[in-house]
């Protein structure tokens, strides 16, 4: 087989220069057939990285891709979650229960009278509600009546001038502890807030060490709300109170967790005197005062730009439209409807520019029942129950007689604000056809004609406590059949049914327009926006959700 030679012309004669010139040649071709692999082997290179690098891009796009889905998957079920919940949130009972509280603080109250430091000799409200905390009571109750029995077992109506207190066996609170604070608060007489509540009790005994008997001066069907005063003992009851009142001068008072109270978020709680405001506004908004109480504009001024949290709550006084019965127009459940129905209250609050003071129903302070205002309302209770309605007055007949619908209005022309109050009531009646004359009288000269029955409505002060005895304005709110029978009821309820009977009265109450409330005077509560723990109070219950009052941990 003959073998094959490679590039012959090797072999072959040629000349110098044309040898030189092949081999010029042949070293070209080489150099090119060598550039020609270098770039063979680059671009392989380059094309094997590239598909590399497109395989990664692609794997990176892929779990991308399931990233999303998953982000996707789980975002959608965060946003069903949170449909139901409002874009802008506070603080709320649950929310306060989940915030983490600084342990060990020590919370500041700035007060501008702290009053008397003897115990039995102070008619501070706020001090008196802290008190109770640090001392045993015979029961509490809430805004709706409902007893609690706190040390005692049992209060029994053995008749409507007689009643018999049962102790609780196993707190350390004895017969002769109720009796002795008994006395001391008839003592203080009316130096001391719980005075009026007791001071109808003539006789308490000791049965035993934890059975009382008390006899009373007069009927008082509520007496059972009269026994939340606190104890004054020295007798261990930690099982029972939230504070202990550790020490007290004329402008400190300090209280103390008592440390079988868990879940107090706060080491002690110091109520500050302040005899000038300016000095104590200073004080809070510098960070070295917590909370404090003012009813005063000029003192909410002085805060100025400091950021803070304020509440409001009703101080008892309250401005209420009372009525006689015996007026041939007032004791027409459809005129008395018709009243209500035609006065817009919160136009009267925004008209009177007062900001301490609220709307306020009725017929107690604290009550949930609401009236509407609807004019159209009014006009229909009229004239469905027989009264007509001519250049937009009312009138109706009478015992034969055509009379037109006008009220004479008593109000006390020295107040300001009732009289005011009394203008825009004018006002709106009679724009919907219900006459009015205001007259403008002094005190004297209205209990005059209260005493005569020579008016038919009258704007009057009343001033409401946490207590539901309302027999002061009885004349006034028991109008007729209906209320007398629901009054009757709470006169013979025993402790264990008088909740539920006063719920009855309050409704027939506001059933039959026995009264309409107008305005309640309020107090701010103004306290430092990282504390927590006071969005629901009430007359004398600044700190009744003591456990969630403390400050957020930064």
């Amino acid at each position: 087989m003959d073998k094959k030679i490679i590039r012959a012309y090797r072999y072959n004669t040629v000349s110098r220069s044309e040898r030189t010139n092949r081999q010029k040649k042949e070293q070209g071709k080489d150099c090119s057939v060598k550039r020609q692999r270098s770039k063979d082997v680059k671009y392989n290179k380059a094309k094997k990285s590239i598909e590399k690098s497109n395989f990664g891009l692609n794997i990176f796009k892929i779990v991308a891709c399931i990233g999303i889905l998953i982000l996707i998957g789980f975002s959608s079920k965060y946003i069903v979650k949170l449909e139901d919940n409002p874009i802008i949130r506070v603080f709320s009972p649950k929310e306060v229960d989940s915030v983490k509280y600084m342990k060990d603080y020590y919370i500041k109250v700035g007060m501008n009278s702290i009053g008397n430091i003897n115990m039995y000799e102070n008619i501070n409200i706020l001090t008196n509600e802290l008190l109770k905390l640090s001392k045993p009571s015979l029961i509490s109750f809430d805004s709706n009546y409902k007893i609690e029995y706190v040390v005692s077992e049992s209060i029994n109506k053995i008749s409507n001038l007689e009643y018999e207190i049962v102790l609780k066996s196993k707190i350390n609170v004895t017969s002769q502890d109720v009796i002795n604070s008994v006395n001391e608060i008839k003592k203080a007489k009316d130096k001391n807030i719980y005075y009026n509540n007791i001071k109808n009790i003539s006789e308490i005994t000791a049965k035993d060490n934890k059975k009382i008997n008390v006899k009373l001066v007069s009927e008082n069907p509520y007496f059972i709300y009269t026994l939340n005063f606190p104890i004054y003992t020295s007798s261990d009851f930690s099982n029972s109170n939230k504070l202990e009142l550790n020490n007290s001068d004329s402008n400190n008072i300090k209280f103390v967790k008592n440390n079988n109270q868990k879940d107090i978020n706060f080491n002690s709680l110091t109520l500050k005197n302040y005899s000038d405001l300016d000095n104590m506004v200073d004080e809070f908004r510098n960070g070295n005062l917590d909370i404090f109480l003012t009813s005063s504009y000029d003192t909410m001024q002085l805060i100025g730009k400091h950021e803070y949290s304020v509440k409001k709550y009703r101080n008892g006084e309250t401005i209420f439209l009372l009525g006689n019965k015996n007026s041939e127009f007032f004791n027409k459940k459809e005129v008395r409807q018709a009243l209500v129905y035609s006065l817009n209250r919160e136009e009267i609050l925004k008209n009177l520019n007062t900001p301490f003071a609220e709307m306020i129903d009725l017929p107690y302070i604290y009550s949930s029942i609401k009236y509407k205002y609807d004019t159209i309302g009014a006009e229909n209770i009229l004239l469905s129950n027989g009264w007509k309605k001519s250049n937009n007055s009312y009138s109706k007949q009478i015992n034969n007689v055509n009379r037109v619908l006008e009220l004479n209005f008593l109000v006390n022309e020295s107040d300001s604000i009732k009289v005011a109050i009394a203008e825009n009531i004018k006002q709106m009646l009679e724009k919907n056809g219900i006459r009015i004359n205001i007259l403008k009288l002094n005190e004297q000269d209205i209990n005059k004609r209260i005493i005569e029955n020579n008016y038919d409505i009258v704007l009057s002060t009343i001033y409401l406590t946490e207590n539901p005895n309302i027999s002061y304005i009885d004349k006034y709110v028991n109008i007729n059949d209906t209320t007398k029978q629901a009054f009757e009821k709470v006169s013979q309820a025993n402790s264990s049914d008088i909740y539920q009977s006063l719920i009855d009265l309050q409704n027939v109450l506001s059933e039959e327009v026995a009264c309409i409330g107008i305005i309640a005077k309020n107090t701010n509560v103004v306290y430092q926006k990282d504390i927590v723990g006071i969005e629901d109070i009430g007359y004398m219950g600044v700190f009744k959700n003591i456990q969630k009052i403390g400050k957020i941990k930064k």
